[in-house]
């Protein structure tokens, strides 16, 4: 996985909101205090075959993505696994 130095991003998908930031005073013994915050952003996740979502679901970046308990069936074939990015 490539990511980029603005922690931001990764693979050019934004993965954090950044909170805000409030200017601090430097002590006079080069010393300063500051909070930083931020929010993992969230996304819909939706499991698709053959035009059917199966499963949706919503998680954060870098939260466990599960694939659906019951794979698609369709007459004649056998399901294989899940795979892509779409």
């Amino acid at each position: 996985m490539l990511c980029w130095i603005d922690y931001r991003f990764c693979n050019n998908i934004p993965i954090f909101t950044p909170g805000t930031v409030t200017q601090t005073e430097i002590l006079p013994d080069g010393t300063a205090v500051v909070q930083i915050s931020y929010s993992r952003n969230s996304y819909i996740v939706n499991w698709i075959s053959e035009g059917s979502t199966h499963k949706t679901e919503q998680v954060k970046y870098g939260d466990v993505i599960t694939k659906p308990i019951i794979n698609p069936t369709k007459q004649g074939y056998v399901f294989a696994s899940w795979s892509g990015f779409g």
